[in-house]
């Protein structure tokens, strides 16, 4: 389901209108199960909304993660995995990558909270 193309008009908003709709997000189906009907509808009536400007305003504070830092395999490596030709593009069976998928949790919870800052060395894109 894609929410981008989903129109609902102010004056149909209300938990009965948007819990069935992110219950059939994939990206939202577990996070709308936490939200009580009365945190919807607060959604929907817009009191959330300077809330929601003072958080956006507090992520662009946010100085984004280095992707060197991501990796920490240094510039040849990252240049090689934007080219496509690291074990980590190609699943090569002779590579250990036990340490490097120990890290995927950590990275996962840093990047929930901070961006990714795009490697400036890579002219690929």
């Amino acid at each position: 389901l894609d929410l981008t193309e989903i129109k609902i008009e102010s004056s149909q908003c209300s938990s009965k209108t948007l819990r069935p709709l992110l219950e059939n997000s994939q990206h939202f189906k577990e996070l709308v199960s936490s939200y009580s009907d009365e945190a919807l509808n607060e959604l929907c009536s817009g009191t959330h909304q300077e809330q929601d400007i003072k958080n956006h305003r507090q992520l662009q504070t946010i100085e984004p993660i280095p992707f060197h830092q991501v990796t920490t395999r240094g510039y040849q490596f990252d240049k090689n995995y934007f080219d496509g030709g690291t074990s980590w593009n190609d699943g090569m069976y002779h590579v250990s990558k036990e340490v490097d998928a120990g890290r995927i949790p950590q990275i996962e919870s840093a990047l929930s909270k901070t961006p990714l800052e795009w490697p400036e060395n890579i002219v690929n894109f």
